[in-house]
């Protein structure tokens, strides 16, 4: 709803009392808004209009037979697509406190005695849609901030994947060029045997896991702060390899991905996964990916 759209709402008027109708719409007729209305003859009927139509307000009267206007709104309030609808109940029979709060208590916006008085009417729509525009404005606001920070997290995330590799292919480039040096001629690594045992000793330093394991986390955690931490408290029986193939879901890493980073095939990812999820205690319904994202924002 703009703020245009205050001066033209959609209000779908209920009564089974057609002159009850006709004050009604009269009465919103000679506001100084011009109000789009429609009507319904029972609480079946507002019912389906309101899930096809989707009015921006329901004024309904209490007491109607078949569906009486209580039972329309905890109808409507149970329904995902019209549960957000402000709805107020119109009442001449059920006004005792007790009746009031059982209104309020069903999801009815707010409500308004029999007989009808115009100005009354003219200000309790007015308030009710004012008051709705700027509920949708800040839920629109609130999700767009969320969506910016949905992005920006994703973004985190990329960066994050992109140095994961960066450190992962460091490794297998020291690892290479480990090997090459074992397979050096010994007449020729006697001759350069300090240099040599330099290079062995510095690549060992580099391919340290415990070292490579912290490099790892620290990067992570600038975009994860105190997600293994928290992992580890909730369950201690988690193994090292455990927090990084957590890590490395919680990144939206494919099951591919994370097979070509701990030189495994992907049917070992997958066995891995199942593992974990017995030790983290999911159901087999419950996605491993969707629990660690709700786990830990």
């Amino acid at each position: 709803m703009s703020l245009n759209a205050l001066t033209s709402a959609n209000i779908l008027v209920v009564d089974d009392q057609s002159d009850n109708v006709q004050t009604m719409t009269r009465y919103l007729e000679e506001a100084s808004e011009s109000y789009d209305l429609l009507t319904a003859s029972n609480g079946k009927i507002a019912y389906n209009v309101a899930q096809k139509l989707l009015p921006d307000l329901i004024i309904t009267d209490w007491d109607m037979p078949q569906m009486n206007g209580l039972q329309l709104t905890q109808a409507l309030k149970q329904t995902p697509l019209t549960k957000d609808i402000p709805i107020l109940l119109i009442t001449g029979v059920y006004t005792t406190t007790e009746n009031l709060k059982a209104a309020l208590d069903a999801g009815a916006f707010d409500y308004v005695r029999k007989p009808i008085q115009k100005v009354e009417l003219w200000a309790r729509v007015k308030s009710v849609l004012s008051l709705m525009y700027s509920y949708k404005t800040i839920k629109l606001q609130h999700q767009e901030i969320e969506r910016k920070n949905r992005l920006i997290k994703e973004q985190k995330d990329r960066e994050l994947n992109t140095k994961i590799l960066e450190l992962h292919q460091k490794t297998q480039i020291l690892r290479t060029i480990q090997e090459r040096l074992e397979k050096i001629d010994i007449k020729e690594k006697a001759s350069a045997s300090k240099e040599v045992t330099k290079i062995v000793r510095y690549i060992d330093n580099s391919l340290d896991l415990e070292n490579e394991w912290q490099n790892f986390k620290n990067y992570f955690e600038k975009v994860h702060p105190r997600f293994f931490t928290l992992l580890q408290e909730k369950y201690p029986r988690l193994t090292t390899e455990d927090l990084r193939y957590c890590a490395y879901v919680k990144t939206h890493m494919s099951n591919k991905e994370i097979a070509n980073l701990l030189n495994i095939n992907t049917e070992s990812v997958r066995t891995h996964k199942y593992r974990l999820k017995k030790k983290l205690g999911l159901p087999k319904n419950v996605e491993l990916k969707d629990f660690i994202n709700q786990l830990i924002v």
